[in-house]
Parts: C-alpha cells; sequence; structure tokens
C-alpha cells in the first residue's frame, strides 16, 4: 500500500465496502492529529506510536559551499515514535491480522481454471529453469575453448624460442 486513496480503500473493505465512510473516518484522524500537534500536545496512540513537536533552537550554522556563516531561524518539526505493536509487526515478530473477507451476494464457485492456470506456470518455469541451465552451459564450453587454444599458444612460442 504506497497512497492515501489505497489505504481508504484497505479501510473501506474493512467496513464492508463503504469508501465515503472509510475516507471520513480517515482524514477525519489525519486532520486530529494535525491539530493537536499543532498546539504542542502529543497524540499517543496506543500499540501505534507516539506523534509529538519537536522544537528546534535557532543556531548559527556553514554554508557548506563557501564556509560562510549563516543564521538559522528556530523552527518546530514533527516526531513519530513507534509503539511496542508497530515494531513487532515491522520487525517481523507479530503477525498482523488479516482482512476480513469481502461478502458477496452470490457464493464462489470452484472451478478448474487455478489447476490450469498452475500447469501453465509449471510449464513457464520448467521453461525458464531448462533456459537457465542451457545458458550456464554455454559459457562453460566458451571458457574452456579459449583456456586450450591459450595452451597451444603459449606451447608453440616456447618451441620457437
Amino acid at each position: 500500500m504506497a497512497t492515501k486513496a489505497e489505504f481508504i480503500q484497505a479501510v473501506a473493505d474493512r467496513l464492508d465496502g463503504d469508501r465515503k465512510a472509510a475516507t471520513a473516518a480517515v482524514d477525519g484522524v489525519i486532520k486530529t492529529i494535525y491539530a493537536h500537534v499543532a498546539k504542542g500536545e502529543s497524540v499517543r496512540l496506543t500499540g501505534f506510536g507516539t506523534f509529538e513537536r519537536s522544537s528546534r533552537p535557532a543556531r548559527t550554522g556553514r554554508n557548506p559551499r563557501t564556509g560562510e556563516s549563516v543564521k538559522i531561524k528556530k523552527s518546530n518539526s514533527v516526531k513519530f515514535r513507534p509503539g511496542a505493536e508497530f515494531k513487532a509487526m515491522a520487525s517481523g515478530t507479530k503477525k498482523p491480522e488479516k482482512a476480513p473477507a469481502k461478502k458477496s451476494a452470490a457464493p464462489a464457485k470452484k472451478s478448474a481454471a487455478p489447476a490450469k492456470k498452475s500447469a501453465a506456470a509449471a510449464k513457464s518455469t520448467a521453461r525458464t529453469t531448462a533456459a537457465r541451465t542451457t545458458a550456464r552451459k554455454a559459457p562453460a564450453t566458451k571458457s574452456s575453448a579459449t583456456k586450450s587454444t591459450a595452451r597451444k599458444s603459449t606451447a608453440r612460442k616456447a618451441t620457437a624460442g
């Protein structure tokens, strides 16, 4: 998942496909976090993490190109510290919950299409493996021919000299 739209769709899937409610929920959470952090408050979501504002004091820096001293103004930034549950999922020690399966009006039918698909995939894999094996053998033959040619030329030079 890489975009806000994909995130909203994942939330909608958990809310029985209600995309409008999912959009409102995601936007509401984000705007609430913005508002509280802008006030200087920290937002703690148990298990997920903490958002908080961090102040950087005014300081003197250097222009890397000229080496000249430059005054840098006071600024604020946002820090996020992940919670224990989030860290566990990111490290792989805890598995995330699977999203509930989508409910459909018609019952799912079993078909032979997946079996054909796997057979086609097996053929494709066999072809790829055969191609790799052939590709590996070709350079080995070429290099051995080069070595034998090099040996012959060195032998000729040794007998000639």
